[in-house]
């Protein structure tokens, strides 16, 4: 067990420092990217015209990533050269700093090591709102540029947490970058659940969508905003309205643009920005929504003409592709004009696939190639298509549609059959996926993860049995030496723990709730199976806290950052002053919360407990009568903690 000094790390573990608030190369969100996208994202990366001057975030941003995707790609120099290029213009750049001492110290580069060691803890120290913000701001881009077109939300609580570190502490118009990030957000989760139907209740639609617009509109009126995030706002508030026909701005605002309507928007946002290449690109594809073919291929092209883009080429694809499904058009275009829009769409998407590899354009490019007469080429985009986890703004249960229909047509009825029933799996995921996050964004419950189940690859979990450990993770079979302790005694608690855990850390817990349960014959209360149903979250959380022997906590980055932990923790703390009760556990290096400092910590390593400290955890939840008393295995001399 560790005593805590209040940051989560001994002095004799330098480089779990970089722990308490990470930095690119030790971001597990980032381990295991392959060596081709990396590549696409480098040049991607390097396009970028970014001035720090008009936009410093973003720019610090670009920066610190590029230097993560030049090391991860064997370029180490230059990813040194990044990193301290970063500090030119932010010599207290978290992420920065931490990025350099990890290459320093697998160097043996001691000497500038220990001075970016020293660095990292004063501002750590410190707290700074900017830099606190900046930091929080650069995993979010990070994350996001890596996720941008996948069903996942793991950078919104990083995003949000920015804003919330500005909020009434910084005056820079850095402020509008994270304020925008963090709408662009709301706005893309609120879509998903749109488009999924599970936003059915009138006032649960009015909410979400106040909420983006809210966000949005805020970004407009902060000092010094820039043209192009002012332009780019009004887009996308604009977007939500044609995506919900019937609302009206007067839901969420009360100056003189309550009356706008989607249209007023997008001319606002072009009276801000008309060569922005990025709102152009958005107002084109908006306009094809609105069968306004003339005016979006007009506004993509010109998008193109300022730069090439993913999105510019892709919506300037789908044009073609709505004119050539579109009936009326049908019978106006003649056959020479048709084929020529499916050539146009081709083009684009083949161009659009090589800046970013998506489920929708190969999908696109399969559908393109089906009307073409072309089945077996389609059949090959199609198959592409499903192995891509770029899915997002795109329904995947279509390309299986289309699939079917291509393979009926070549006389394959058992294949389509299969892919049918592709389809309808499909749609099952999608539900199940656009509940969670409606689930999560109704009770601002796992707010790190957006709901979704974390996968435990992303961490350095270790699942194989080691000599002295305890393997949470392992199979059903007991860890070795320990034995059958005395049946739980029915004492004064209805259970012997209750366990406060971020969601994202929820597959791990419910391993750890098992083998607890399991091994040590305790009764544990685990947030969904134990709480009561129809009762409030916070009444859950207080009843389960009274009613427990033990409360453990498990810390780690992403649990300081839930609102439910954080409640958890206080209502821990608050028994805790009554009654000796909290265990807290320390699952990643992360910070402890300041109620927590005084107390004695059990450190895991790789998701595994040392077994000394599993025989004392698993004692410490036992309730026992005066006249019955527990056989625990003798303690071997060296078992004995001498911190």
């Amino acid at each position: 067990m560790f005593s805590s000094d209040g940051r989560g790390w001994g002095y004799d573990q330098d480089e779990e420092v970089i722990g308490a608030m990470g930095c690119h190369l030790t971001w597990m969100d980032l381990h295991g990217i392959d060596r081709r996208t990396l590549t696409r994202e480098k040049e991607l990366l390097e396009g970028k015209e970014v001035d720090f001057q008009t936009r410093p975030s973003l720019w610090l941003s670009v920066t610190n990533l590029l230097g993560f995707v030049y090391y991860s790609l064997g370029m180490i120099q230059e990813a040194e050269e990044k990193f301290e290029e970063v500090l030119t213009k932010d010599a207290n750049n978290m992420n920065a700093v931490g990025n350099l001492m990890v290459i320093y110290r697998r160097q043996s580069r001691m000497t500038q090591y220990r001075a970016s060691l020293k660095i990292l803890r004063e501002l750590l120290a410190k707290r700074d709102a900017l830099h606190l913000a900046r930091s929080y701001a650069d995993r979010a881009f990070a994350l996001r540029n890596f996720q941008e077109h996948r069903r996942c939300f793991t950078y919104l609580s990083h995003i949000s947490k920015a804003v919330q570190c500005a909020e009434g502490a910084v005056t820079t118009p850095e402020r509008a970058e994270w304020m925008y990030d963090y709408g662009l957000a709301l706005h893309r989760r609120y879509m998903q659940m749109l488009d999924s139907g599970v936003v059915q209740e009138e006032r649960e639609a009015e909410q979400g969508m106040r909420e983006v617009v809210e966000c949005f509109h805020r970004v407009t009126g902060i000092e010094g905003v820039s043209l192009d995030l002012q332009g780019l706002s009004w887009v996308y508030i604009g977007t939500l309205l044609s995506a919900c026909p019937g609302k009206t701005l007067a839901d969420a605002l009360e100056d003189d643009t309550c009356t706008f309507t989607a249209t007023d928007c997008f001319a606002k946002a072009l009276d801000l920005q008309p060569d922005n290449a990025e709102v152009l690109g958005n107002i084109g594809a908006q306009f094809m929504e609105l069968k306004m073919y003339d005016r979006a291929k007009e506004l993509l092209d010109r998008s193109l003409l300022k730069k090439e883009s993913w999105l510019a080429f892709r919506g300037r694809a789908l044009v073609s592709m709505k004119m050539y499904e579109d009936q009326d058009l049908q019978t106006q275009l003649s056959k020479d004009k048709l084929d020529g829009l499916l050539q146009g769409a081709l083009s684009d998407l083949s161009r659009a696939v090589e800046l970013k590899e998506t489920h929708a354009d190969f999908s696109d490019l399969g559908y393109v190639y089906f009307l073409l007469k072309q089945p077996y080429k389609a059949l090959r985009y199609f198959s592409n298509a499903i192995k891509s986890d770029q899915d997002d703004n795109f329904d995947p249960s279509l390309t299986h549609e289309r699939w079917a229909k291509c393979l009926t047509s070549l006389g394959e009825e058992e294949g389509a059959a299969m892919q049918s029933r592709q389809k309808e799996k499909s749609r099952g995921r999608m539900r199940e996926q656009a509940t969670a996050l409606e689930e999560a964004w109704r009770h601002r419950h796992g707010v790190n993860c957006q709901g979704f189940e974390c996968d435990l690859a992303r961490f350095d979990y270790c699942a194989e049995d080691r000599p002295g450990y305890a393997n949470v993770l392992g199979d059903d079979s007991p860890t070795p030496d320990v034995v059958r302790y005395v049946s739980r005694n029915q004492g004064a608690f209805k259970y012997d723990f209750f366990i406060s855990f971020s969601h994202i850390d929820h597959k791990w817990t419910v391993a750890l709730v098992k083998r607890l349960e399991k091994e040590f014959n305790v009764r544990g209360n685990i947030r969904y199976r134990d709480y009561q149903l129809g009762a409030a979250i916070a009444e859950n959380i207080a009843e389960s806290v009274t009613n427990s022997y033990r409360t453990l906590i498990i810390m780690t980055p992403d649990s300081l950052r839930d609102q439910w932990c954080r409640y958890e923790v206080q209502r821990a703390h608050m028994t805790n002053l009554q009654r000796p009760c909290v265990v807290p556990i320390m699952l990643r290096p992360c910070l402890v919360p300041r109620e927590l400092e005084h107390l004695t910590f059990i450190r895991c390593q790789k998701g595994q407990f040392k077994a000394e400290d599993w025989y004392r955890l698993g004692q410490s939840l036992c309730q026992f009568s005066q006249d019955v008393q527990p056989h625990w295995p003798e303690r071997r001399g060296d078992d004995t903690d001498t911190r």
